[in-house]
């Protein structure tokens, strides 16, 4: 399709108000109209970008009013111009017979490639048939809209082809910012258009089948991508590389686990096996908030599960000012639209992935993942699980924003893109669930404050409790690796099974506290109510948690007779200072020994502690925590 202003402003004129007016805005941002070119709507007369995406349709078709001439006139003179500039090249080779919105379409790309100064043959677009299952399971066929990005003019090509994969509300458009910036680092980049938004045939709007249809997608995707590493001179000896948001990266560890597992079958060329991929924002779990929780209830009345909604804020996908406008502004573009039901639609087959991956299915290649601390959406713990099960194999970048679109935030979309980088490179961090923040200067400098007055404080008072402590560390005992274990139990869990083993009831369980803890509110509380929701004999041993070592020791050995006179074995639990107390209970009364079956300590001092150490070495404050434990606490 060429441009030229007479037959360009014919074809406008058949579009919706809405839809024409939200490409007069986006031209009106371009350099070539006298914009700023930063991709927001807000050049003079710019719409306002308070409250919900419906507002903003409204106003949309109100500032078009009932003549739609001079938005399209407009258009059409600035695109002229562009096609001027390409010559006789046309901006999609796509026939107008294959898209129902033509116009739209090569519209949108148009403008879109007046903004980011690319030529009309470095994206190209078409379809990839999908057709196949996922374990064991039969999709529905589905004709794939793709889009093709190739490598800035003058950067040398790696050969790396990115496939990305939206999430819910999401086209491959969406991603255009983080796509530029992969293809000036010398990436082909190719999006394609789930089921639920864009120009893929086969789907509902704003819907979903089930979430291995989405992976069965990708994974017809994936496989046409590897065809062309083999077969275009400049990619070949590259690699093809997942890229997900949201949904969509859950679309993509699904499909690269099942198909690791030789769980994917397809009729078309088949996907590589352990591909890496760089997940953002993925939707293990949802979030738990009242927009979720009145989502999920509205997933069961009948008939508004299936309604086709525009945005109407709840729950939030993009908190920043920009990244919230722009997400708006694609609603517009793209006629995105959402249905209750949808984000639910992916339970059944998210328990199977993630039941999956607990029980030792992981993906052969590495994972980037990068996740919102304030996401909305989709819970941070999610990814924090998935981290801890795929071990070594990721690193888990967690940023403090509220954005679950991060695609669309100038300040979020940097943490994917250098991530990737490091996964090409195989330079990741592991984080094993632990996951690294990447603090603003602000923190930084206020950690930096903090260690100069810790020291400072150090050497005031003449603290210095190395080498002071620490038998352990000079006899260490010998230590058995239980991660894996830990990690199917761990997983079990989390998907709703119990980890407990048959005879778990047959035991009573003993709770010793820490040290000054009968002055904290709700301690132990959720741990012993957990223990007996499961049928368990949970209970706390009343002790003064103040007094010395060798007190304690009595009150454990009178709760572990007591508990023994209903015949069953105790299993002890001592936190911190009671993991102490406990084990002088079974050193100065070996009796007990035939009525203990375990004893658990958790972050027992053991080997001592610095803190006491320091505090009984400092002239300057023994006095006053003396004072305040034998004269306070009575302790």
């Amino acid at each position: 399709m060429n441009f030229d202003h007479d037959s360009l402003t014919r074809a406008l004129l058949s579009l919706d108000p809405t839809e024409l007016y939200a490409l007069s805005r986006s031209a009106a941002d371009l350099p070539i109209a006298g914009g700023n070119n930063d991709g927001l709507w807000n050049e003079k007369g710019g719409p306002s970008m308070l409250g919900p995406t419906a507002l903003l349709g409204i106003e949309a078709t109100l500032r078009t009013g009932l003549s739609k001439t001079d938005e399209a006139q407009f258009i059409a003179q600035i695109l002229a111009k562009k096609q001027a500039e390409w010559g006789d090249a046309p901006v999609t080779t796509l026939p107008a017979s294959s898209l129902p919105n033509f116009t739209l379409f090569a519209t949108r790309k148009a403008i879109d490639l007046a903004r980011f100064a690319r030529h009309p043959a470095e994206v190209t677009e078409g379809f990839v048939t999908a057709s196949g299952s996922v374990d064991g399971a039969t999709i529905a066929d589905r004709d794939v809209f793709f889009q093709r990005f190739e490598p800035r003019t003058g950067v040398p090509a790696t050969g790396k082809v990115i496939v990305v994969s939206p999430g819910l509300q999401e086209t491959g458009r969406h991603f255009l910012e983080q796509i530029d910036a992969m293809n000036a680092r010398g990436h082909t980049v190719i999006t394609l258009d789930h089921q639920w938004s864009g120009h893929s045939k086969g789907g509902t709007p704003g819907g979903m089948d089930r979430l291995f249809g989405a992976a069965r997608d990708v994974a017809a995707v994936a496989g046409r991508a590897a065809e062309w590493v083999q077969s275009d001179p400049t990619l070949q000896s590259g690699e093809v590389i997942l890229f997900g948001n949201g949904i969509g990266a859950t679309a993509v560890l699904a499909a690269t686990t099942m198909n690791d597992a030789d769980r994917v079958e397809l009729s078309g060329p088949g996907m590589p096996k352990g591909l890496k991929m760089v997940l953002q924002a993925p939707f293990m779990e949802a979030e738990a908030n009242l927009g979720n929780t009145l989502l999920r209830a509205g997933a069961h009345i009948p008939g508004f599960s299936y309604v086709q909604r525009l945005g109407v804020g709840a729950p939030v996908i993009a908190a920043d000012r920009d990244a919230s406008a722009k997400t708006k502004q694609e609603a517009l573009l793209e006629g995105t639209v959402a249905q209750p039901g949808t984000m639910f639609a992916t339970d059944a087959d998210l328990a199977t992935l993630k039941k999956a991956i607990a029980g030792g299915t992981t993906p052969h290649g590495p994972a980037l993942i990068v996740h919102a601390r304030g996401d909305e959406v989709a819970a941070l713990s999610g990814s924090e699980w998935l981290d801890l099960q795929l071990g070594g194999a990721s690193e888990l970048v967690v940023v403090d924003s509220r954005n679950h679109m991060m695609a669309q935030s100038a300040t979020d979309q940097k943490h994917a893109i250098d991530g990737l980088e490091r996964l090409i490179s195989g330079d990741l961090k592991s984080t094993f669930g632990a996951a690294e923040l990447e603090q603003p200067s602000l923190a930084a400098w206020l950690d930096a404050t903090a260690e100069d007055a810790k020291q400072a404080l150090e050497k005031r008072l003449q603290l210095d409790s190395v080498g002071m402590i620490g038998w352990l560390s000079w006899n260490s005992p010998p230590t058995t690796d239980v991660t894996a274990q830990f990690r199917a139990f761990h997983g079990a869990a989390r998907n709703g099974d119990s980890p407990l083993p048959a005879n778990a009831n047959s035991f009573v369980y003993l709770f010793v506290p820490g040290l000054f803890t009968e002055r904290y509110p709700g301690y132990l509380g959720d741990n012993l109510r957990r223990l007996e929701q499961r049928g368990l004999d949970a209970r706390r041993v009343d002790v003064d948690t103040d007094a010395s070592v060798n007190v304690n020791a009595k009150g454990v050995r009178l709760a572990v007779e007591a508990a023994a006179t209903s015949g069953k074995q105790v299993v002890i639990l001592g936190h911190s200072k009671g993991g102490v107390d406990v084990s002088a209970a079974l050193s100065l009364y070996p009796e007990l020994k035939v009525h203990t079956r375990a004893v658990v300590m958790m972050q027992a001092p053991i080997g001592g502690t610095p803190i006491a150490t320091d505090v009984l070495s400092s002239e300057r404050l023994r006095p006053i925590v003396d004072r305040l434990i034998v004269g306070l606490f009575k302790g």
